[in-house]
């Protein structure tokens, strides 16, 4: 988690196994009204957060960033129409914490959003890290991911997920794939009228990449808007396994812990604190592909926890979560 000099929580950073060193955030806000505008004239939230890192990670890592209840209601104002987090984008801009938005940035969607006490959070997945500006990105899509997951199946994978359709006529289907979780290519593309869009779908990627093949779908509207799913890691090995994601991190009470197993088998799952005293301990049994563990930490105190993983040929995998 990182902090400003107040205390106050302002980005956390899931990792994903990379080692990025001294992370260093910076923080810039203002209560001026009217709001900051982009080149193209659209408001932008009165917070945006510049991260850098000692080593930039060589795969997709997911950034939390906080913001306040009244930032989000005076950009609410700012731009009518649906008050929705869904509605949120970030904009990554090179360069330090500094209050100008200039038209160079990358325009990036959220993966998840949430409600953080009375505040709020966005969740991005980058892969590099700069200055992180929060907008709205335009109308509501008329559509929602109610699951995507995979599993693997022998020599392939196997991946199924079912969508909501609201009042879309038709839609694109996307399946993109990744071997770093960075760059993604199209395996699979499908127009869908409402009626099959909301059925189930499933495909089967019977030639996987060597090695962690990252998977999410882009579903897009007539109109050429779109939207990201979660990503889906499957891993091409014999054995091993890797910890993915924990979600929400920092916890108020119960989170999800996402993990990939290249085979079905145990694993034990230790939670510690930071003198090594083991506070809770349970085994799971996990699919070969991807799983989510429940976990929940509403008797711990608030503080820093350690979480270790191992399997049953013996790898450890190790993470950090905070309570509050």
């Amino acid at each position: 988690p990182l902090i400003d000099n107040d205390g106050n929580l302002i980005a956390s950073i899931n990792a994903n196994g990379n080692n990025l060193g001294v992370t260093t955030p910076s923080l810039y806000t203002t209560t001026t009204l009217p709001l900051r505008s982009g080149s193209s004239g659209g408001a932008y939230m009165n917070r945006n957060i510049a991260i850098s890192v000692a080593t930039q990670p060589t795969t997709a890592v997911t950034v939390r960033l906080y913001f306040k209840n009244n930032e989000k209601s005076d950009l609410d104002a700012a731009v009518p129409g649906s008050n929705n987090r869904n509605d949120l984008v970030i904009t990554k801009e090179a360069g330090g914490c500094t209050a100008a938005i200039t038209s160079t940035g990358i325009l990036l969607p959220q993966a998840s959003n949430g409600a953080y006490v009375t505040d709020h959070y966005v969740d991005v997945s980058v892969s590099d890290f700069s200055n992180f500006f929060i907008h709205k990105g335009g109308s509501v899509l008329p559509v929602s991911v109610e699951f995507f997951k995979g599993a693997k199946q022998a020599t392939a994978n196997y991946l199924d997920w079912k969508i909501s359709c609201t009042s879309a006529a038709s839609l694109t289907i996307t399946l993109e794939r990744s071997a770093n979780g960075r760059s993604f290519s199209t395996i699979q593309n499908q127009s869908v009228t409402a009626a099959r869009c909301n059925q189930g779908f499933d495909y089967v990627d019977a030639s996987p990449l060597s090695g962690a093949n990252y998977y999410r779908l882009k579903i897009t509207t007539p109109d050429g808007d779109f939207r990201y799913s979660n990503i889906v890691v499957l891993l091409n090995n014999e054995k091993g396994f890797e910890l993915i994601s924990l979600a929400p991190n920092p916890v108020k009470s119960t989170t999800i812990l996402s993990l990939t197993s290249a085979k079905a088998g145990k694993v034990d799952i230790t939670v510690t604190d930071n003198t090594g005293k083991t506070l809770q301990k349970q085994t799971v049994m996990v699919i070969a592909g991807s799983n989510n563990v429940t976990m929940n930490f509403a008797t711990l105190a608030a503080g820093t926890y350690n979480i270790t993983a191992v399997n049953a040929d013996g790898e450890f995998k190790a993470t950090r979560f905070v309570k509050f």
